[in-house]
């Protein structure tokens, strides 16, 4: 059991946050520590502690089961990203979920179930790499995918929360019988559910089918276009901080998915599965970025961000070589530093002020000057400006592309980031020029409490610390070279 060391410490984090929950000590309640606030900073110190074992202690190559799980170098680096997104999403959430807001309806009930449905979720995801057989690898994607149902409508008493819950559920249900549809034709191709040391899918009609029905699935999981129109709904029912994590861990866990599948079983597939993700690319990065440009919603308008940053990212799928991978895996990277640094102020935003309108960010650099500086470098990264993190994160998937040879669509791509930056100035324009209204009430002086400090700071780093990226491009690229040689 080498092979899952880090698996079954979460699932411990997971029976830990729940027993905690379940047997709270009264006497702690009474000096002050509530239960709320204390399961969130265990949970977050479990997930950095599982983090820093998982890059070391845990990080063993091998097999269990039978070959039906692989630890590889590339999927610790997966592992990384996953549980990186959900330390993140945990202290963005502290405040909310302890009722620390100046709106105290706002609190949820239930932190235990809230917090130990994260710890799962991130359990499914780190699995999803290292499945080397078809129903082990539906199953972690759905482990992976469940609790988001259940976390997504948590504000149940808000009826936007709730039919976000709704929408994602029914989609969610629906893309999964197409891709286990797919994954049933998969197998009848290649006779058997193992695909560890399985030379590749040999082409044929059933194996072309299997292809097709498994590629919608997890386009949805994605949030690619046209599979995109039910993420600005439910990126706006759901709580500030599991947008977030939607945004980052559930993309992350689709693209894992699709990596194992792509460079395992249909690697010779690459003449047919090219086309697919250069018409994927185009249509999604420009749906995503017309579609942000007519939003006033901060939730709506960072969902179709989230969108056009998909059809950047399926860039790297146009070359089948390392560069490919490892501009896959730093672009992940870099966008969760930008994705949770924006969140994080906007979480600040609507636990002051109750609103999550771009009109709330009016005047905001005359309140709180260091939180619209951060905006300004989160929004900036995201659009890809030098020398933030974005900036290099989409110059090495426009390198992955004209390896392949696609010129042209990294000019698309290019004048794509031009137009994200339009509307990427829009929200800027609000908080450096913008006067807030008289009839708004101005943003509390209020100093951000420890989680989001932590929060604020360690993606602000992830961003904007770009003397740390040769480094980490190499530590990917090392573990990429593993894994496709």
């Amino acid at each position: 059991m080498n092979a899952l060391r880090l698996e079954l410490y979460l699932f411990f984090a997971f029976v830990t946050v729940l027993l905690l929950d379940l047997f709270y000590p009264s006497s702690w309640e009474n000096k002050g520590l509530g239960k709320a606030k204390a399961l969130g900073w265990m949970t977050a110190i479990l997930i950095a502690i599982g983090a820093f074992l998982g890059s070391s202690l845990f990080a063993v190559p091998g097999v269990a089961f039978g070959g039906a799980l692989v630890k590889t170098h590339l999927s610790v680096v997966f592992a990384e990203l996953f549980l990186f997104s959900g330390l993140l999403t945990v202290l963005c959430s502290i405040d909310r979920v302890s009722g620390n807001t100046t709106f105290p309806w706002a609190r949820f009930s239930g932190a235990g179930e809230f917090y130990s449905l994260i710890l799962l979720s991130l359990l499914g995801m780190c699995l999803i790499p290292l499945s080397r057989e078809l129903l082990t690898l539906y199953l972690a994607l759905e482990l992976a995918t469940i609790p988001l149902f259940l976390l997504s409508g948590f504000a149940f008493w808000d009826k936007l929360g709730s039919e976000a819950a709704a929408k994602y559920l029914v989609n969610g249900i629906f893309a999964s019988a197409v891709m286990l549809f797919g994954l049933s034709f998969i197998y009848g191709a290649m006779g058997g559910n193992t695909f560890f040391g399985n030379n590749g899918l040999p082409f044929s009609a059933l194996s072309l089918l299997g292809l097709i029905f498994l590629l919608a699935g997890l386009l949805f999981k994605v949030t690619a276009a046209p599979f995109h129109f039910w993420a600005p709904d439910v990126y706006q029912g759901a709580p500030t901080s599991i947008t977030a994590f939607l945004s980052l861990g559930s993309k992350a866990a689709g693209l894992a998915f699709l990596t194992v599948i792509f460079h395992s079983l249909f690697a010779d597939f690459a003449d047919i599965i090219v086309p697919v993700f250069v018409v994927l690319s185009v249509t999604t990065m420009t749906i995503g970025n017309l579609g942000a440009m007519k939003q006033s919603n901060m939730k709506r308008f960072l969902a179709y961000s989230s969108i056009s940053q998909a059809g950047y990212i399926f860039l790297a799928f146009l070359d089948y070589s390392p560069l490919g991978l490892t501009s896959l895996l730093f672009y992940i990277f870099v966008y969760i530093g930008g994705n949770i640094a924006a969140f994080s102020v906007l979480t600040y935003v609507e636990n002051e002020s109750g609103s999550v309108e771009m009109d709330a960010f009016s005047g905001m650099h005359r309140s709180h000057p260091l939180l619209a500086l951060i905006m300004l470098l989160a929004l900036f990264s995201l659009a890809g400006i030098p020398p933030l993190a974005g900036f290099f994160g989409k110059f090495w998937l426009f390198a992955a592309a004209a390896r392949a040879g696609f010129y042209w669509l990294v000019v698309v791509a290019a004048l794509n980031s031009i137009i994200s930056l339009y509307y990427y100035l829009g929200v800027i324009r609000r908080m450096y020029i913008l006067e807030r209204d008289s009839s708004q009430p101005a943003l509390p002086q209020t100093a951000l409490s420890p989680a989001l400090r932590w929060s604020v700071g360690l993606s602000t780093v992830a961003m904007a610390g770009f003397v740390f990226y040769p480094g980490i491009i190499d530590v990917i690229d090392k573990a990429v070279r593993t894994f496709v040689g």
